[in-house]
């Protein structure tokens, strides 16, 4: 029901809101010596603070690429190579103002280096010009870039960015393909047949052959016993290979790209973006003092117990237990207390500035 005289409770009193995560602005550090009263406002509010749900699509977006990330990974192709999720690519490594690609999945076989864009889509996908249309089941339709030529521009910028590396792979060994992953897509024959276009039972056409455990030990024994250029050439036209010391290579130059940095929020919401800073009982960390894969969890007071603590004891909010920040382990336990009005400066991607998210409605942080 949606009438303004409908009540939103079976008493008296109605609910009030719960409020936003996004706040309007940064709020004063809390008094270290509060009294009760206001502790005990202060944790009716972290008691009541909404939960938010995941969005279904993103879950089935994000399972999805669980699911891809899995079936690349027990393929013979990849037996000897490496799945990457969700990297992030320069466009141009001279230049970071210019942005960043972000990589559903990069594969990395003895053979090739693939990247993968893995969509969920249902409904029906046809070409209007240079774009694609999806036409929802609900019969709403949702504008796309080619997904191919967008794909292409990935491969582009990661194939510059490998050889400014110092990455000395062949360009004819890269390749891209759109997998779509839901059976229940219509796709327009102008775009299935193109042989980048696949469906995830037929990934093995774009991640080419496997590479036998005989030719994995020849092309190491071959890079043992030669120099550099003769391990390239005898690599590339004898064992078809790219030569163990470049796979090595790349795989370090990939590991280090980062992801988005994520959010948890109570109810299983996620959020990915940047953390610019990060505020922890009224002490700003900078992004560069956060460890890139580190991740934590924040455990607030919110029962009745944790609230008897905070309020009468003044025990604190909680505690952040993990290992985010470089210096973190000589943090005793790696626990750092938080205060209710803890918070962090966090950029969303499409969002034309950050936001300032309230701590106390997060579960967990993971850095990219």
């Amino acid at each position: 029901m949606e009438d303004i005289n409908t009540p939103s409770t079976t008493g008296l009193m109605d609910r009030p809101a719960g409020p936003d995560y996004r706040l309007g602005a940064i709020p004063l550090a809390p008094e270290r010596f509060s009294t009760w009263k206001e502790r005990l406002a202060q944790w009716r509010a972290l008691r009541d603070a909404p939960l938010y749900l995941e969005d279904g699509r993103a879950r089935a977006a994000r399972g999805a690429e669980r699911h891809a990330k899995r079936r690349l990974s027990v393929h013979h192709a990849t037996q000897y190579g490496h799945v990457f999720s969700n990297k992030r690519i320069p466009r141009d490594v001279q230049a970071a103002a210019m942005g960043r690609f972000e990589a559903d999945l990069i594969a990395l076989t003895p053979r090739r280096v693939l990247v993968l864009e893995v969509k969920n889509w249902s409904g029906q996908l046809k070409v209007a010009g240079d774009r694609w249309v999806q036409v929802q089941r609900s019969g709403a339709e949702v504008t796309h870039p080619n997904l191919l030529a967008h794909n292409r521009e990935k491969l582009r910028a990661l194939h510059r960015y490998l050889a400014h590396a110092g990455v000395n792979i062949p360009a004819e060994r890269f390749h891209q393909a759109v997998i779509f992953v839901n059976p229940r897509l219509e796709i327009d024959p102008a775009i299935a047949d193109h042989p980048a276009v696949l469906c995830m039972d037929d990934v093995g056409d774009v991640l080419g052959s496997g590479t036998s455990l005989g030719r994995h030990m020849a092309a190491r024994l071959v890079q043992l016993l030669t120099d550099a250029e003769t391990n390239a050439t005898l690599a590339e036209n004898l064992l078809k290979v790219i030569p163990p010391t470049e796979v090595a290579a790349a795989t370090a130059a990939i590991k280090g790209l980062r992801t988005w940095d994520r959010l948890t929020l109570r109810g299983g919401r996620e959020l990915q973006g940047d953390i610019i800073w990060l505020r922890l009982t009224g002490n700003q960390a900078p992004a560069a003092a956060l460890k890139p894969g580190g991740a934590a969890s924040l455990e607030w007071r919110r029962g009745v117990i944790g609230g008897i603590q905070w309020v009468l004891r003044n025990r604190g909010a909680g505690n952040l237990r993990g290992d985010i920040f470089w210096d973190q382990h000589l943090v005793p336990g790696r626990r750092v207390p938080l205060d209710a009005d803890d918070c962090v400066y966090f950029h969303e991607p499409g969002e034309p500035k950050p936001s300032i998210i309230a701590l106390s409605h997060v579960e967990r942080l993971q850095i990219g």
